[in-house]
């Protein structure tokens, strides 16, 4: 069935949760997947639901091809039970299992929490509909508790200056890249980590803000070699249009301007 947001577990999540700080225990080349997995957990609306809506009592597909929202469940309840650290062995190889990863390779930390996304999204999708039934696909994935968590909807913009036209598009989105900028931390990787740690304010004083990189995000971009949809033309012929005109006239300049614009944000955000 569809999910229905609980009143009481959203509430709690509102309220702030008292969630504990665990450590992860290395399992060979899991260090990239174990700061997901603790940030995840430090984020209090799938915190309280993990904690409190009981998925796992009364889902099917726990006992035949495994379940990723399951596996959270329980990792949710190691994680607020247990005082030292502990390998969170049967989450991260089912996630990687679902993933198409291999356990024990070094992979990327984005990749794998893409894999635990689309692991919960599977665990709470519901059967496709009926062909006589006029429902998407992505109408099921908003149905879903990962969407409540983790969806939002993206609107995309693109408006010419030459005629108004603008084209407009919305998509449902679940990961939000934004750009962390190196921050002098030196050359190689680790002067990379160093230098994106620095600017985000882990080992030095904070310089960028998450507020800051989502305005960089839904900054306007002019666009010069896009052609505009409705009268035809794109910022880089424009040199040839003021060539076409009598002398002493200027021609327009035309911009086409794109902005992205998060309409429905996260609720982990």
């Amino acid at each position: 069935a569809p999910f229905v947001p609980n009143a009481a577990i959203e509430a709690a999540a509102a309220d702030g949760a008292a969630i504990p700080c665990v450590g992860l225990l290395n399992m060979g080349n899991t260090c990239f997947l174990n700061c997901v997995l603790q940030c995840l957990m430090h984020a209090p609306p799938l915190w309280c639901h993990l904690r409190l809506l009981g998925h796992s009592k009364t889902c099917a597909r726990r006992n035949e091809t495994g379940c990723v929202h399951c596996e959270l469940e329980v990792f949710a309840a190691q994680y607020a039970s247990e005082r030292r650290p502990f390998a969170p062995r049967s989450l991260v190889r089912r996630v990687m299992q679902s993933g198409a990863m291999l356990f024990g390779e070094m992979h990327d930390s984005h990749e794998f929490t893409l894999a635990l996304l689309d692991g919960l999204l599977v665990a709470n999708l519901t059967k496709s509909p009926p062909p006589d039934q006029d429902t998407s696909l992505e109408m099921l994935e908003r149905q879903t508790l990962q969407h409540h968590l983790f969806g939002g909807t993206l609107v995309s913009s693109i408006t010419c200056s030459l005629c108004n036209h603008s084209n407009v598009n919305r998509e449902r989105l679940t990961v939000i890249e934004l750009a962390v900028q190196n921050s002098g931390g030196g050359g190689g990787v680790l002067g990379w980590v160093r230098g994106a740690a620095a600017s985000v304010g882990v080992g030095g004083s904070s310089s960028v803000s998450l507020e800051s990189l989502l305005r960089d995000y839904t900054a306007v971009e002019n666009l010069e070699d896009y052609r505009c949809d409705g009268c035809g033309k794109k910022p880089s012929e424009a040199e040839k249009r003021a060539d076409s005109r009598w002398a002493g006239a200027e021609a327009e300049p035309q911009q086409l301007r794109k902005r992205l614009l998060l309409a429905e944000g996260p609720r982990v955000l």
